[in-house]
């Protein structure tokens, strides 16, 4: 019970022996008939031994749990400060994709766990892996196929009421991880209730608003006995922190996105207006000299006036569209309508540009309120910039996906082009990535303006695969869509 070497357990294992060895002393003196009586104080000396040196392990006892408590209360104060400081440049304002690995590596160097994996949810809902420590390559891979790869993974179902440890934290068992983590454990222990080797403890992220927003998980503890609700509680909060802090993060985006479209939209609706007026005089004149001058190179030049002039005229009408000017008539609209309208419509420049397009609708999404020319708009505008992408590509594939998620309808539209240079710029006005004369950088800033209109939002980013990724949400409308087998169709070349 005592495995050390220390004077009090030296005391009270010396009188033990020193005491088991007066019987044969007493039993020797009896068969040389001599006198014991003179012996007897003699002989208590090792009971006495034995009591000193119990009461010296019992101080010794006081002292070691003494100092285990002081070291124990010098590390919480350790991990309080880096956990208060972490939180502090969390509210004061900070890089979040890059601190997060910083957050990570402290985890693993103050807390009881000695390996973490930080994962985030995307604007598609997928979570993806933004930080970790303490893992090598091959189980970094390992973790990485199972979160990013594997829908199947399950928060809420691994997150169950029996494995709940602290306010916010479940532990995993070995068994339940194994299904989707196909990698040997690092660090064993030997059979015991508290924790199983291969376990892991799960932190999910929920904002304040109540927004899963990823999941916090951590391996290896140093010391078993200190996975209580108590030990874990300074961890949470940090942890409620990096869901707040990730959250805002992502609204402050949108913000900032909303409100320099709103800027531009007002500006670019003045300069509209005020570019408007004498385009209309000069195509005006240029009507005018056309009756009056009759020679073939005059009217080649006029028809070169003309031509261009009206070019002006249709970015100016995509201008106060961006600037969303014109009044829309919402009514309930079947997304797979328009996607299929709009394929439709584009299938022979599809074609003939060689580009392999997919379309995989979920079969009963319901319908959203919109105006659905001006989705059609949108969805043509976005379906026109990936095929022009592909140009030169070995492979041109655009992939449409329609889902439901709460209560809006994604829709996705992916392709296999290198991906945006610029993804934060996508929709800017005037913000194009084509030669010159390809085109205005008009499109998707009127797509932008649309959605926003539409009570909606729409992203654009990289994929980790490579390929780009253009996202939809529209809120539902109250009524379903009818039942249909499927929705499915395939345009090749």
């Amino acid at each position: 019970s005592y495995r050390r070497w220390t004077p009090g357990i030296l005391a009270t294992s010396f009188g033990f022996i020193a005491t088991a060895a007066t019987v044969p002393v007493i039993a020797w003196l009896s068969i040389r008939n001599m006198d014991i009586s003179l012996l007897s104080e003699f002989l208590n000396i090792p009971k006495l031994i034995v009591f000193f040196g119990m009461i010296v392990t019992l101080l010794e006892d006081e002292s070691i749990s003494a100092e285990a408590a002081r070291q124990r209360e010098r590390l919480l104060n350790v991990q309080l400060r880096r956990y208060a400081d972490l939180t502090n440049r969390l509210v004061g304002g900070v890089n979040l994709p890059s601190f997060l690995q910083e957050i990570v590596q402290v985890i693993t160097e103050v807390s009881n766990f000695r390996r973490a994996v930080l994962a985030l949810r995307d604007d598609h809902g997928m979570r993806q892996v933004v930080a970790h420590s303490g893992l090598s390559q091959d189980e970094m891979d390992a973790v990485k196929n199972a979160i990013m790869s594997n829908p199947s993974l399950s928060i809420r179902g691994l997150c169950t009421s029996e494995s709940r440890i602290g306010a916010s934290s479940f532990r995993v068992r070995s068994v339940d991880l194994s299904l989707y983590i196909k990698a040997p454990p690092v660090y064993v222990y030997p059979p015991n209730p508290i924790w199983q080797t291969g376990d892991a403890l799960l932190l999910p992220l929920s904002s304040p608003r109540g927004n899963y927003v990823g999941m916090l998980v951590v391996d290896g503890p140093r010391d078993l006995d200190h996975i209580t609700a108590e030990d874990l509680s300074t961890i949470e909060i940090l942890v409620a922190d990096i869901a707040a802090a990730v959250e805002n993060s992502t609204l402050q985006m949108q913000l900032i996105q909303s409100e320099k479209q709103a800027g531009m939209g007002q500006m670019v609706a003045g300069v509209a207006h005020e570019l408007n007026n004498p385009l209309t005089a000069v195509l005006g004149f240029v009507e005018m000299l056309s009756e009056t001058l009759r020679d073939p190179a005059s009217q080649r030049s006029l028809d070169i006036i003309k031509r261009e002039s009206l070019r002006m005229k249709r970015i100016i009408e995509n201008l106060f569209r961006f600037s969303r000017q014109q009044p829309t008539e919402k009514s309930k609209t079947s997304l797979n309508t328009v996607v299929k309208e709009v394929v439709r419509l584009r299938a022979y420049d599809i074609q003939k540009h060689g580009v392999h397009v997919t379309v995989d609708m979920a079969p009963n999404l319901p319908l959203v309120r919109g105006d659905e020319g001006q989705l059609n708009q949108v969805l043509m505008n976005i379906l026109n910039n990936s095929v022009d992408a592909l140009e030169g590509r070995p492979l041109k594939t655009i992939h449409i996906k329609g889902s439901l998620n709460a209560d809006h309808v994604v829709l996705s539209i992916e392709d296999t082009r290198p991906g945006f240079p610029d993804a934060a710029r996508v929709f800017d006005p005037f913000y194009t990535t084509k030669a010159p004369g390809k085109g205005t950088g008009l499109g998707l800033s009127i797509c932008y303006g649309i959605i926003k209109e539409h009570g909606g939002e729409i992203t654009a980013n990289n994929q980790p695969g490579g390929g780009a990724c253009i996202s939809i949400y529209l809120p539902v409308a109250e009524t379903p869509v009818p039942q249909v087998t499927s929705n499915s169709q395939t345009t090749t070349p």
